[in-house]
Parts: C-alpha cells; sequence; structure tokens
C-alpha cells in the first residue's frame, strides 16, 4: 500500500510567539521529530507543505532528501496548506496522513496500526483514538481527494469530515500523544518535557505484565482498565484548562495499580516491586493509590488523580464515591479506627473532586456520563 504522509508547517505560530517547526525538540526540532516518526514506521513519502518563514524550512529539508510544496495562501488558515499537499500529493498514493507539525508526540505504532488497519477495512478515513477521544493524524483514503478539494472550505476539513463520518472508524491506541498539540510557550515546554523523561514503561509492557499475572477477562485486568481510562479522560479534560498531567504515566500506572492486589499492603508492595525494577515514577504513584498524603491531595497531579478514580470505579463498574464507600463504612462502623481511616479517605476524595469540578467549570458527574457514553473497551 503506497502511503504518504503529509505534514503541515506553513502557519504563522502566532499563539506560540516562535516559529514551532523549528523549534528544538527532542535530538531535533519539532519538524525533525515528526518526520522522524513516520519514517520509524515506514512511511518513506513524506511531504511537508510550507508557506510561513519557507526558506528556513526548506533550508532545513535539503540535508533530509524530504520533498515539499508552498502553499502561497499559508495566512488564510491551514485549510489551503490541506489543499496544497492534496494537490502535490504522488499519482501512486493510495492513502495519506495528515498531521499539523504542532503534533509531534504521536508514537510510530500508531501509524503502523493504522496503516494495518487500512489494509483490510472497508472505511476510507481511519482515526487514532486514545482514551474515548479521537485525534491526530486521521489516515484518509484518497478517494476523498477530489470531494476534498472541491470542498467549500466552511469549517476547514474538520466540517468536511465530519460530513462523512459514516465512512470513518476509530482505531483505539495507547497513545496519548495524538491527543498533545503545542500552540502555546507553556504547551512546548510540556511535551518536551514529556518527550525528554526516562524509565517509563510502554503502555504495552504494562498490559504484557498484567496478562502475565492474570487472564485477560480477570476482575483485576477488567477493574485496572476501567480505572486507566477513567484517569486518562478526566486528564484530558484538564489537560485542556491547563493543568499539566502526564496522560501516559497516569494511564500506565492505572493499569499497574492493583499488580499485587492479593498482597497485603499491595499499594506499598506493588509501588516497590515497581521501583525496584527502576520504574520510580510509576512505582511513588501505584504506591499511593489506596491512600494519599494531605499535601498530594490539595493538588492535582498524576498520584492525586490515580487515587480518585480509583475510589470512582467498582470492580468495573464506574460509580459515585458515596456508593463506592458507603458499604466500608457501614462494615467498619464499630471499629473506630478503621472507619476513621476509610472516613478520612473519602474526604481526600471529595477534595479532589471539587477541585476537579472548579477547574472544568461542571459537575463530575456531566463527566462521568460523557465517558460512559462511549467507554471504550481492553484490548486483548
Amino acid at each position: 500500500m503506497k502511503v504518504t504522509a503529509i505534514i503541515l508547517a506553513a502557519g504563522l505560530s502566532s499563539r506560540m510567539q516562535s516559529f514551532k517547526p523549528l523549534l528544538p525538540f527532542g535530538q531535533s526540532t519539532t519538524l525533525g521529530h515528526t518526520i522522524k516518526t513516520f519514517q520509524h514506521a515506514g512511511i518513506n513519502e513524506i511531504l511537508v507543505v510550507v508557506g510561513y518563514r519557507y526558506k528556513e524550512i526548506t533550508k532545513f529539508l535539503g540535508p533530509l532528501n524530504i520533498k515539499f510544496t508552498y502553499n502561497d495562501k499559508f495566512h488564510e488558515g491551514m485549510f489551503t496548506s490541506i489543499i496544497s499537499g492534496i494537490k502535490a500529493l504522488p499519482r501512486n498514493t493510495e492513502a495519506f496522513f495528515l498531521l499539523p507539525v504542532d503534533i509531534p508526540l504521536v508514537k510510530p505504532q500508531t501509524i503502523q496500526t493504522l496503516c494495518a488497519e487500512f489494509k483490510t477495512s472497508s472505511e476510507g478515513i481511519l482515526y487514532p483514538g486514545f482514551s474515548g477521544t479521537r485525534g491526530h493524524p486521521p489516515l484518509i483514503s484518497t478517494s476523498y481527494c477530489q470531494p476534498i478539494l472541491s470542498w467549500h472550505g466552511q469549517g476547514g476539513l474538520v466540517n468536511f469530515l465530519n460530513q462523512h463520518d459514516k465512512d470513518a472508524k476509530t482505531i483505539d491506541t495507547q497513545d496519548p500523544g495524538i491527543l498533545l498539540d503545542m500552540d502555546t510557550p507553556k504547551r512546548y515546554e510540556y511535551l518536551k518535557k514529556i518527550e525528554s523523561r526516562t524509565g517509563v514503561l510502554p503502555a504495552e509492557e504494562c498490559q504484557k505484565i498484567l496478562y502475565q499475572k492474570y487472564s485477560a477477562d480477570h476482575p483485576i485486568v477488567l477493574h485496572s482498565y476501567a480505572v486507566a481510562e477513567l484517569s486518562a479522560f478526566i486528564a484530558q479534560k484538564l489537560l485542556s484548562t491547563g493543568i499539566e498531567i502526564d496522560i501516559e504515566l497516569l494511564y500506565n500506572a492505572a493499569l499497574l495499580h492493583d499488580l499485587t492486589r492479593q498482597h497485603p499492603n499491595h499499594a506499598t508492595t506493588a509501588g516497590l516491586l515497581l521501583e525496584d525494577l527502576g520504574y520510580t515514577q510509576l512505582g511513588h504513584i501505584v504506591s499511593m493509590h489506596m491512600d494519599i498524603p494531605i499535601p498530594e491531595a490539595l493538588s492535582i497531579n498524576e498520584a492525586s488523580l490515580l487515587f480518585f478514580t480509583d475510589k470512582l470505579v467498582q470492580e468495573d463498574r464506574v460509580v459515585t464515591l458515596d456508593e463506592r464507600f458507603q458499604e466500608k463504612l457501614i462494615q467498619h462502623k464499630s471499629d473506630h479506627t478503621t472507619f476513621l481511616k476509610i472516613s478520612s479517605r473519602l474526604e481526600k476524595a471529595k477534595n479532589i473532586q471539587r477541585t476537579i469540578e472548579l477547574h472544568l467549570g461542571q459537575p463530575l458527574s456531566k463527566v462521568l456520563q460523557e465517558f460512559q457514553h462511549d467507554r471504550p473497551r481492553p484490548t486483548r
């Protein structure tokens, strides 16, 4: 199958206040990092759409032997760059990716997954998805090229694709990078921090560890996936409010938080196990999922979100905090010490919920309803 990757790098970068394509990122630039992503996925036909400050980009692309096309209407918006890219596609292209240059953390495995799915899919538009949310880059059949070129442009490509949603399919991935853009200096620093981190187990490895210990339909696995998906869903909502959450780190910690659940003090046991394996951050977060120190509970971070979402999931069902705690409070009402510990955890969870609702500007019940509406299921 002949696939071309179109990278959109013609914009003004006005909100960033710096030129996004050539900002340092990883061992290269944002554009260079994105090109390598496609190359590592086996996509050799790469086309960069240039416009603003095109001479600097083409100078950068020269040694890389990467093709480009110039959009002389770049100041009119991204849709004009999409048109330029489609017009410049090689004749034998069967499908094309569209990826803005400011979404640099997409994993090569995600690109490969979409290509593999496209070969057997009856749908002509494939999206990568994470935690129930569609992201970038879509993979689009070239059969849509002429309709896109004829599109009046109102609402851009998003509106066009919405008109053809019956022809689309979302492919679940374990890649939060499909949702992460860097359109402001703060977001750029956040994405750089994620790219540069070390010692984080990939989600695929977390899944293997989980399945080595339990079967795919074991209650602990189903619970862990439910917590992971809910954590990522809420974290994505919070990202849009400016709170920085490492979604992948949180998701993976949620997958492994009950790894040693059959042992006494399983949170500490699992945390130490992961730390001994060299995954210090992961172990630290997992170690606090049963109870969390008050300072951690007063802020929104990976540890407090895992503690909180674990309390919202009973077995693999999403419930309210009162539902989750009611039975335990009744069960231990005659044991004063245990009753106080449970009450303390409930109060911490409620404090976290109030903070989340304050940031999101809506009750958590609405967020949970949205999550339940199209809740992803574990990949087995």
